[in-house]
């Protein structure tokens, strides 16, 4: 499950699961329901790790996930109740009236994800200098080991303590999933660890509100470097309480034939833009034809004409290379994207009452946020 993050006013993030099934409504998904809808939270259905079952969440499951049939959502159902609530304006639904192009700008910075299993910002992603971990303990006068173990127990390697004990890969191999021996920094064994699991879900919202640490910067005698800074901000925006409005799905659950990959694999990025290619109107019969194979077009009664619509969306990707990304130019290095293919079923009016796409896109997530400021860690 892939995660985006878009920059309008707040940020956006679309959980993306390929299906077997096509022709998915977001209704027939699996979900996972969880009591707290806040960043820092250990439930929160975006984060980049496995959410904790402590009973605070919920899968609800369809009656028949396997069924082949059904009925598209209305465009007013309730995740689009919740947008409209919270941006204080009804969705336009007709399709002629929305954009077909949008880029943000100053561009989200790449950055790093700071996995666990390298012991989050413990790790020294240049090897001729400490951690950002080490550097800020030292340069604010901290007990560095114990800053540092802190550091690890929250999302580095000892956070995974109750997994299988390691001393290489090999013995860690999942053929589901890839996970390593993630060991501290001169320890010679440690815990068998997913390698996705990580903070992206804190490093692509700080992407997007925060300026690019662009020059190396010196307190009480530690120079910080770009990366370390924002190996830093990732951090604050972890731990925060920012609020969200959620919409969609995280599932957690079993395999079934509509999603064959019901896996807890969550990515996040901060997303660039997107740009549609393509609109071609067609017949309900032509479309029926054409993508399914059958006479009559099966799946929406009130549609009256569908619409092919191909688009792409851009996002950035990790990276631990140092500077400023985005003033060099080096940022396009790391952007990347995917097509995406939808049949927008439209009414009478024109008017979007429903839909399919490919892969499908699972959920989308509205960060309630205007701005955080960098504090001092010593509370973590």
């Amino acid at each position: 499950m892939r995660c985006f993050r878009f920059g309008f006013t707040a940020i956006v993030a679309l959980h993306l699961q390929i299906n077997a099934v096509t022709a998915l409504s977001l209704n027939d998904d699996p979900i996972t329901t969880c009591t707290s809808y806040e960043i820092g939270n250990k439930n929160f259905p975006g984060r980049g790790t496995e959410i904790e079952d402590d009973g605070t969440c919920t899968v609800t499951v369809p009656e028949n996930p396997s069924t082949a049939n059904r009925k598209l959502e209305s465009i007013l159902n309730e995740d689009i109740a919740k947008l409209e609530e919270f941006f204080k304006s009804k969705m336009e639904v007709k399709l002629k009236n929305l954009p077909t192009s949008a880029t943000y700008k100053p561009s989200p910075w790449a950055g790093s994800n700071w996995p666990v299993y390298q012991d989050g910002i413990n790790h020294k992603w240049n090897k001729d200098q400490p951690s950002p971990a080490e550097k800020y303990a030292t340069a604010f006068n901290l007990n560095v080991k114990a800053f540092m173990d802190n550091v690890s127990a929250l999302n580095g390697v000892d956070s995974r303590s109750s997994r299988s004990v390691c001393t290489s890969d090999k013995e860690c191999f999942d053929p589901d999933v890839d996970t390593v021996c993630g060991m501290r920094d001169g320890a010679s064994s440690g815990y068998c660890i997913p390698t996705w699991h990580g903070i992206c879900h804190a490093w692509a919202a700080a992407a997007i509100f925060e300026r690019e640490p662009n020059c190396p910067v010196t307190f009480n005698g530690i120079t910080f470097q770009p990366m370390d800074i924002k190996a830093l901000v990732t951090t604050v925006y972890d731990d925060s309480n920012i609020s969200t409005v959620f919409t969609g799905a995280r599932y957690n659950g079993y395999n079934d034939s509509i999603d064959e990959d019901a896996g807890t694999e969550v990515w996040n990025q901060p997303v660039v833009g997107f740009k549609v290619y393509e609109q071609t109107a067609m017949t309900l019969e032509k479309a029926a034809q054409t993508f399914y194979g059958l006479p009559d077009y099966p799946w929406n009664n009130a549609s009256k004409s569908i619409v092919y619509t191909k688009s792409r969306l851009s996002w950035i990707n990790e990276t631990y290379t140092d500077g400023g990304l985005v003033a060099s130019g080096l940022n396009e290095n790391f952007t990347v994207g995917a097509d995406y293919d939808y049949l927008l079923e439209l009414d009478e009016n024109e008017e979007i009452i429903g839909g399919s796409h490919e892969p499908q896109i699972s959920g989308l997530r509205i960060i309630k946020l205007q701005h955080l400021v960098l504090e001092n860690l010593q509370s973590r």
